[in-house]
């Protein structure tokens, strides 16, 4: 396809009246293209690159969270130049890995990822390798990145952010648009939220614990377009109900319930025989993340059982196999142990 459109940038050139309409009308054929398209697009000449990278036009381009695509996860036990098996979201169309492994500064060997939220990455130095910590937020959308400013002399970055949409404003001196309103979750015998514009701490509250119950739990907790949610299974469960947080942070309130046992009668492999079935460890099952969907009906669990990522519809109840992990498969046991993973979110943001 060939555009032929010139931004035309003096009034000796045009009227006021002919830049804004060539500039209108440019946004409104360009909103239409897919991301991956309008990185392309910024090398047909400076003004295209000036236009698409405006954050302005990326507002306007992904005015809410894009859904995500795909699920990046850390080989296990490589903690120098790390690696990542990328877990696409979709059977149908599946998205090509935004990385395999990160390349974006000199001593990318010595980088690892700490958190995804809304197609930008934060990721650190390794602390083992290099006591003096760097922090950078990358975008592997637009392969671009920037440093942040070091932290005061003994604190660091502690809190897990989940964020939720109350306001749009510039967060930096370059201009990017971004969050105003986030939660920061302390799980533990207190749970807060951070309200960013009006620099408070508010007490979250916490979802029921059955009675009687005082052992521990397994939990997850994440944010997906917006949408804050909350699981936590007491022993070997495989019935359990999805919380999600009211807007206004009130309460919790039960979204979703989820019994996976044609999941298990579907893969048998699942339990782990030679245990009591009231043994904590009797099913080999985890949760990486809940997705939800551009609409109800397509909101979605991932799940991890032996060799295999598995999408769970939460709707309407149905599941299939999303992604063989890469080796040989070892029965009953779980390849990746201590992660939810991190979101791939194709994203314009500017960083």
């Amino acid at each position: 396809m060939k555009i032929k459109i010139k931004l035309i940038r003096t009034a000796e050139q045009a009227t006021s009246a002919q830049v804004v309409a060539s500039i209108d009308l440019l946004t409104e054929i360009l909103l239409r293209f897919p991301i991956k398209s309008l990185i392309r697009f910024k090398l047909v000449s400076k003004d295209w690159h000036y236009f698409i990278t405006n954050p302005k036009f990326c507002h306007l381009r992904n005015p809410n969270p894009n859904p995500a695509l795909g699920l990046l996860l850390p080989f296990p036990n490589f903690r120098i130049s790390p690696l990542f098996e990328y877990v696409p979201f979709s059977v149908q169309n599946p998205t090509n890995p935004p990385l395999r492994k990160l390349k974006f500064t000199k001593d990318s060997s010595r980088i690892s990822i700490l958190k995804s939220c809304n197609g930008l990455l934060l990721c650190s130095s390794l602390r083992a390798l290099n006591h003096n910590l760097k922090y950078y937020v990358y975008n592997p959308t637009t392969k671009r990145f920037t440093t942040l400013p070091k932290p005061d002399q003994g604190t660091g970055i502690r809190k897990k952010i989940c964020a939720s949409r109350s306001q749009l404003m510039p967060i930096s001196k370059k201009g990017c648009i971004g969050m105003v309103r986030c939660t920061g979750l302390v799980m533990g015998p207190l749970s807060l939220y951070f309200v960013i514009d009006e620099e408070r701490l508010e007490t979250l509250p916490m979802p029921p614990i059955p009675d009687g119950w005082e052992g521990r739990s397994n939990y997850y907790i994440g944010e997906s377009c917006g949408h804050l949610n909350f699981i936590e299974t007491f022993g070997p469960q495989i019935q359990f109900d999805v919380y999600e947080m009211k807007r206004d942070y009130s309460e919790w309130f039960v979204k979703y319930q989820v019994d996976l046992s044609p999941l298990v009668s579907a893969f048998p492999g699942m339990i782990r025989s030679y245990l009591n079935p009231t043994n904590w460890y009797y099913y080999a099952l985890s949760i990486f993340c809940l997705i939800q969907g551009e609409r109800y009906g397509d909101s979605f669990l991932v799940l991890q059982i032996p060799g295999k990522a598995i999408r769970y519809n939460l709707v309407h109840k149905t599941f299939e196999k999303l992604h063989d992990f890469e080796g040989a498969e070892v029965e009953d046991s779980l390849r990746f142990s201590w992660t939810n993973g991190f979101q791939h979110i194709e994203s314009l943001c500017c960083v």
